[in-house]
């Protein structure tokens, strides 16, 4: 007999057909669906922050090799040399940590929201509805990953740019989503928008200064650091080839 799937596994199985069905206008139904899986927010959630901790440090990296139209990457740095890899390791660690507790605080605030009419909503159907939102994110953040990672400067910085603009968009997506999850919640409520702004505005502001706070000083850092040693590194070899040039020439 074979063996029933797994709780994760059904979890990220899920993922697939929530992406096609949002492209279906079945947004409301994925998040019905999902939210009978054990699994599912967390999973979903972990998995963005992942990709969204290893997007940044990979576009950290490039960032002056793709801004700079390449001139960096020919003028013997390198195109991925600008971030060294322990200056990429606390990157990755800062922005996953920093990308899981932005979502996990807009399900807090979602589930903030659904408290205010007395339902008996609780955090893991919130977090679903959340968790739900965020399969169009993560896919646009691994194309936005899949693509640094190609040594084409001008076509990289265009492409990004394009995915940005999608990135905004599945975000408005997610808020959709949560803002139809809260209002079956409580269907005779006639002005659910007025308190999921204020809830959204409230995540905007706290997701924009923990990222201030941790996530910016953290790449800033890392680019500095890496770029000064680079710099160093390139110093000693100058040094270094003008010493084995003095001793070829006084043999």
């Amino acid at each position: 007999m074979k063996k029933p799937a797994g709780d994760f596994a059904l979890a990220l199985k899920a993922i697939w057909p929530t992406f096609t069905g949002m492209h279906k206008s079945e947004g409301q139904l994925r998040v019905k669906a999902n939210s009978q899986l054990k699994h599912w927010w967390w999973v979903m959630m972990l998995l963005f922050a992942l990709v969204a901790g290893l997007s940044s440090p990979v576009l950290l990296a490039r960032s002056a090799d793709i801004f700079s139209g390449g001139i960096l990457g020919a003028s013997g740095y390198g195109t991925y040399s600008v971030l060294y890899f322990a200056q990429w390791l606390l990157c990755f660690v800062m922005f996953t940590l920093v990308a899981f507790a932005a979502v996990i605080l807009r399900a807090v605030l979602a589930l903030a929201a659904a408290r205010t009419k007395q339902t008996s909503v609780s955090f893991t159907q919130v977090a679903s509805t959340v968790a739900t939102g965020l399969v169009l994110p993560t896919f646009v953040l691994s194309l936005i990953l899949l693509i640094a990672l190609l040594p084409i400067p001008v076509l990289t910085t265009i492409m990004i740019l394009v995915l940005q603009l999608l990135l905004s968009a599945s975000f408005l997506m997610m808020e959709l989503l949560v803002f139809g999850g809260l209002k079956d919640l409580y269907p005779k409520d006639k002005s659910p928008e007025m308190r999921h702004t204020v809830f959204f505005v409230i995540w905007t502001l706290c997701a924009s200064l923990v990222i201030g706070m941790f996530a910016v000083p953290t790449g800033s850092y890392a680019l500095y650091s890496s770029a000064k040693s680079a710099v160093q590194d390139s110093v000693q070899n100058e040094l270094n080839n003008l010493n084995d040039l003095e001793r070829l020439f006084g043999n």
